[in-house]
Parts: C-alpha cells; sequence; structure tokens
C-alpha cells in the first residue's frame, strides 16, 4: 500500500503534466488550482476543439451570394462616350433595392475600384443618338430613328 507521500507526488507529477497540457490547449488557470478542477477544464477544451474541427462550415443563402457578387470590388476605368457631355468629369451611380443600398460619384477617366453592382449600372445606361433613315435610292429621307448606344464604356483591368 502507497504512502500519502507517495500519492502526493504522484498528484503532483499529474498535476504538472495537465497543467502543462492545460498551457498548450490556453486555458487560464490558478497556481494552486486542483487535479480534479484542472481536469474538468482540460476536458472542456478538448471538447471544444473537437467541436470546432467537426463543425460544418455555414451555408450561404443565395441572398447573401448574390449581395457577395454585388458588393465584390473590381478594377475599372469609366470613360465617357457621350460627345454632348464631353466636359464630364464624374457621374453619379446607384443601386438601392432591399438587398444593397450602394451610390457613388465615379471619376471618369480614372482607374479605381468599384462595385460590380456599381459596373452594371453604368454599363446599362444607354444614349439615344438619332440616326438618318436612307431611301431605296441611297440619299436620306429627311426622317430619323433613334439607336440606343452605350454611354459609358468600362474598361476592366
Amino acid at each position: 500500500m502507497a504512502t500519502i507521500k507517495e500519492k502526493d507526488v504522484e498528484n503532483n507529477r499529474e498535476l504538472a503534466l495537465l497543467k502543462e497540457e492545460a498551457a498548450n490547449l490556453g486555458v487560464d488557470f490558478s497556481k494552486n488550482i486542483g487535479l480534479q478542477t484542472l481536469q474538468k477544464k482540460v476536458d472542456a477544451a478538448n471538447k471544444e476543439k473537437e467541436g470546432a474541427k467537426t463543425r460544418a462550415p455555414r451555408k450561404l443563402t443565395n441572398a447573401q451570394v448574390a449581395k457577395m457578387k454585388a458588393t465584390s470590388l473590381s478594377k475599372v476605368k469609366i470613360v465617357n462616350m457621350n460627345k454632348d457631355n464631353a466636359t464630364a468629369t464624374t457621374v453619379f451611380s446607384g443601386v438601392h433595392n432591399m438587398k444593397i443600398d450602394l451610390s457613388r460619384v465615379i471619376p471618369l477617366n480614372m482607374e479605381i475600384a468599384l462595385e460590380e453592382a456599381l459596373i452594371k449600372d453604368v454599363e446599362n445606361r444607354k444614349m439615344r443618338i438619332p440616326e438618318a433613315i436612307i431611301g431605296k435610292n441611297g440619299s436620306p429621307t429627311g426622317n430619323f430613328r433613334y439607336v440606343d448606344q452605350p454611354e459609358y464604356s468600362v474598361v476592366r483591368y
């Protein structure tokens, strides 16, 4: 039968090993903590660590994916194609709906990082340009039809 001193030495060894394991796991404990209390803390930390490994990544909803795509940045240069507004140095673009709320004053003819939703907004802008209707004999008839052409050109980098 082991004496009291031998049990104390054995407990001290176990406690020292357990303290080392607790320190490696990042468990906070006081210097005079008991063996059983420290064992509970180490067990809880090990369960938490295993739970973190087995936890499945959270799946995003379609709305969250769409918002991430719309707000992702791309490096672009917006070029004004409208001759009637050739002196413009900026363009205002805004996308406002239930999912996103973006608006920016975008400088023209400069490389900038811009959200995809705003790039699409600028790309979709059209200007109506009158075009003469040519008759059967090859001369203009005096009538016009309007053709939609992009107002801004988007150069992606």
